[in-house]
């Protein structure tokens, strides 16, 4: 993890058509709650960059005062399984949206 990744909390979003993004929205701001000021979004989809990047218009839209970092992950269970892995010491939270 680099030095932006630091006190992050993470969220691992598998998307596979629309995105529901009062979802995410409202997981952002529960955690945000909690004291967390930093997002790293994991978006696996199948969707090709920079498509997947519309539906998340949103969410970046309303949380513009904190500090988010979008990864994009092509979708397979390979891969989320390799994240999960990853992410095992980092505090996170997987959302199907």
């Amino acid at each position: 993890m680099s030095i932006l990744e630091d006190r992050a909390f993470h969220v691992v979003l598998v998307s596979k058509g629309n995105l529901d993004s009062k979802k995410v929205l409202d997981k952002l701001s529960s955690y945000s709650a909690l004291g967390f000021r930093k997002f790293i979004i994991h978006v696996l989809t199948n969707d090709e960059r920079p498509l997947y990047l519309e539906k998340l218009r949103n969410i970046v839209f309303e949380n513009i005062a904190y500090t988010l970092i979008i990864k994009y992950h092509k979708l397979s269970r390979g891969g989320l399984n390799e994240l999960l892995n990853r992410l095992e010491n980092n505090p996170y939270e997987v959302i199907e949206a």
